[in-house]
């Protein structure tokens, strides 16, 4: 009988069965399965069961459904033995298959007479180490539930999947921040693996694919892999050369209408309202000089429907979020939520610190931070947009 094992939440190790064909899961006592979390939605999401095991489906839930990292929609997504399954930022769930499905498909991977492996070498080991793949299914990522553990920070939670068909496995990236490179080409769908195949995740890790070890070569096919974006930026800081602000940037900054359309690539630049006039402008200012396109809620107002909605669109679109952090900013709901938000998604968060803070939430204290200075506030721009640089947003 299929079922869903709770890693993270109000239960963790507790064990729901799965026995009906369709089970609801929420907050809300009409559900089949109840959790009782905030970041879970009265009605969150649906199981839906095909043949032997469920697929699942997103009730236009609030905080979203993920599976191995990437979000769901409500089109159905078919789950498969040791899926992890997330609910917004704070539930984790691990799908477990049916027991009872035929045993052709239990045995496919241990009838075939070839042996698979995954050669791994990480930057921050001496030597790569081999993994046998004995498993129909495989995920790699930073988070410990997956099956492979890759201890990087440009590695995403879940990054990538290796699936069992027709004797070989196929790579799937998982929605990857930093993506995942096959033989020099991203991969953007399921690609089946062939002995030697190199794959990149990031800057950091590189892996082959080989069915024989014997034969099998290591060899670098790039230049060794850079530091991380934000390791010494003092040593790492470059300088852009300066332009004139854009005519669009500088007369929406000036003419009261916002920088409200959220455009392709843009940096999502969040503070305290009180902080705008005296932190928040000039560096908005200086990174719009350098031509990193940005969008701020200036001159919307706060707590109106457009301000939300504005809000909604720059949480879902934007590719980086650069924290203006302060006291006041962090007692901020707006700025909380988006911090929250860019690091369930794995996508970057950048911060400049402008004052010291007595407290510093546990969500912020692991982000790459910047101190401001205030005798050489350029310098901290310069040190900030090094990073943006870094990231390869193609900002």
């Amino acid at each position: 009988m299929p079922a869903l094992r709770m890693v993270r939440g109000p239960e963790p190790g507790k064990i729901y069965d799965l026995n009906q064909d369709s089970i609801t899961i929420g907050r809300g006592r009409k559900n089949e399965i109840i959790i009782h979390d905030n970041e879970i939605s009265r009605e969150h999401c649906r199981l839906v069961r095909v043949l032997y095991d469920y697929e699942i489906v997103d009730l236009e839930s609030t905080n979203g459904t993920f599976v191995n990292g990437r979000r769901i929609t409500n089109l159905g997504f078919p789950l498969a033995d040791a899926n992890i399954i997330e609910l917004g930022d704070s539930i984790t769930l691990e799908y477990l298959a049916s027991d009872s499905a035929p045993e052709a498909s239990q045995s496919n991977l241990q009838n075939v007479p070839q042996h698979f492996f995954l050669v791994i070498r990480q930057a921050h080991q001496e030597a790569p180490e081999v993994y046998e793949l004995d498993r129909e299914e495989i995920t790699l990522g930073r988070h410990t539930d997956n099956h492979i553990v890759l201890q990087a920070q440009e590695v995403s939670r879940f990054h990538l999947r290796l699936s069992f068909y027709k004797n070989t496995y196929t790579l799937e990236d998982a929605g990857a921040t930093n993506g995942t490179h096959l033989n020099g080409n991203l991969v953007t769908a399921a690609t089946p693996l062939e002995h030697g195949d190199y794959i990149v995740l990031g800057t950091v890790v590189e892996m082959w694919f080989a069915t024989d070890l014997t034969q099998l070569t290591l060899e670098p096919r790039r230049a060794a892999p850079r530091p991380p974006v934000m390791r010494d930026l003092e040593r790492t800081m470059t300088k852009r050369s300066t332009e004139k602000l854009t005519d669009r940037l500088l007369s929406k900054l000036n003419n009261g209408s916002g920088v409200q359309d959220v455009v392709p690539n843009s940096v999502f630049v969040v503070y305290a309202r009180a902080d705008w006039k005296a932190r928040a402008a000039p560096l908005v200012n200086y990174l719009g000089r350098n031509n990193v396109t940005l969008w701020v809620d200036q001159n919307l107002t706060p707590e109106t429907p457009e301000w939300y909605e504005a809000i909604d669109a720059a949480l879902a679109t934007c590719v980086c979020l650069v924290v203006v952090l302060t006291e006041s900013a962090l007692n901020a709901p707006h700025v909380q939520r988006s911090i929250r938000h860019f690091i369930a998604r794995e996508k970057p968060v950048l911060v400049i610190r402008y004052e010291e803070i007595v407290d510093m939430p546990l969500m912020v204290q692991d982000l790459p931070m910047v101190d401001y200075n205030a005798s050489a506030p350029e310098r901290t721009y310069q040190a900030l947009l090094s990073a943006l640089n870094s990231l390869n947003l193609q900002i």
